[in-house]
């Protein structure tokens, strides 16, 4: 007989023959037992074994992913560096033309005072209107307005968590839908 742990309770037996029969009871449960545990162990080996090895393929798989990831991370980061360089000197670029648009304009309208009847005038301001340079001081207002008004509505995205504090003259994603916002809520305006 055995408890639920597994000990046994059985008292010895009297005669031979029922101590033969004990004896050779015990020693096929022990026989058993020992098969078992020899099972086990082998299965838990295996597993070990197969565990380790996918552990390691999945191990190497992941470096090889974080090195492509890594390397492309780099090759961004350096094509966003390019472009902002370009797009610096665009800006600047923009802004010389902007400037000479602007005293384009000024010896147009001096040049007008000065000689109403030459055709120069109408010319140099043909060519800023074909060019979209003609310009507009209303304009720049409205821009900058619009520029406030964005990062006003920016600002007020502040506890979301993938907020970043406003970068002036940025083009992020959220910067664009700000400064939409605050289009749509000057036009309405009179």
């Amino acid at each position: 007989m055995m408890k639920k742990n597994g000990d046994i309770i059985a008292e010895p037996a009297e005669d031979y023959e029922s101590l033969r029969k004990q004896y050779i009871a015990l020693r096929t449960l022990a026989n058993s037992k020992s098969r078992q545990v020899t099972h086990w162990r082998n299965q838990c080996g295996i597993e070990t074994r197969e565990t380790l090895l996918a552990n390691s393929a999945n191990v190497n798989a992941e470096r090889d992913t974080n090195q492509m990831l890594t390397d492309s991370l780099l090759a961004a980061e350096q094509d966003r560096d390019e472009l902002k360089a370009e797009n610096e000197a665009l800006r600047k670029d923009s802004a010389c033309v902007d400037d000479l648009s602007a005293l384009v304009r000024q010896l147009v309208h001096r040049l007008r005072k000065a000689a109403p009847d030459s055709d120069l005038p109408e010319k140099a301001m043909d060519y800023l209107k074909r060019k979209s340079l003609q310009g507009s001081p209303l304009r720049s207002d409205r821009d900058e307005k619009i520029e406030l008004a964005a990062q006003a509505i920016y600002e007020s995205w502040a506890d979301h968590p993938e907020y970043v504090p406003w970068v002036s003259s940025g083009n992020s994603l959220k910067q664009d839908e700000a400064r939409r916002l605050a289009r749509e809520s000057l036009s309405k305006e009179p």
